[in-house]
């Protein structure tokens, strides 16, 4: 379903599991509110899943809920939003906890620059054995060619920590990562 209201807009969805015997495995409900009107815009959403291979089996229970929000003053726009999705299976329960700000500022008509923060939380094991922990800072520009192509070109950089750490929690493994990227993007 999804109907518009003036500035806000709500969808929800319901799916059945198409497992024999069963449907509520592999079923998925959802629900979602957006609100956009003039510079500011702003957006929820709620997901649970219960995945699962046949009715006998045990279904692993995954919930995701999204917020954020952005506002537009002249050529600049600062956005910032937050997610939380739990996974629940018959050995280890996983929450992922992400958080971000960013600000884009319009030097020109075609040109935009690009500031954000990202911030992601893991929390999965034992005892803390699967915590991990990544912080990213990054930089970027596009440029448009036209209304459907654009150059673009970034640089981030990304502090990792316990199990996010590439190679794993063990103190010797990558726990820095720095990116650089140039393309091109057309929409079609």
């Amino acid at each position: 379903y999804t109907g518009t209201f003036g500035p806000m807009t709500a969808r929800a969805e319901l799916a059945l599991g198409e497992v024999a015997g069963s449907s509520s495995v592999n079923s998925a409900q959802s629900v979602g509110l957006n609100y956009a009107e003039g510079p500011l815009a702003l957006g929820a959403a709620y997901l649970q899943r219960k995945d699962g291979t046949t009715a006998s089996a045990a279904t692993f229970d995954y919930k995701n809920y999204k917020l954020g929000g952005a506002y537009k003053f002249g050529p600049a726009r600062v956005a910032a939003g937050y997610s939380n999705q739990k996974q629940a299976t018959t050995t280890v329960d996983t929450t992922t906890k992400n958080a971000w700000v960013g600000l884009s500022y319009a030097v020109a008509p075609t040109t935009e620059i690009t500031g954000a923060y990202f911030q992601t939380k893991l929390s999965a094991g034992v005892n803390g054995a699967g915590d991990g922990k990544k912080n990213l800072l990054m930089l970027s520009a596009t440029y448009a060619l036209s209304k459907r192509t654009n150059l673009y070109a970034l640089i981030d950089q990304a502090k990792l920590d316990g199990a996010l750490r590439i190679g794993g929690n063990a103190a010797v493994n990558q726990d820095r990562q720095r990116d650089v990227a140039v393309g091109i993007n057309h929409l079609f």
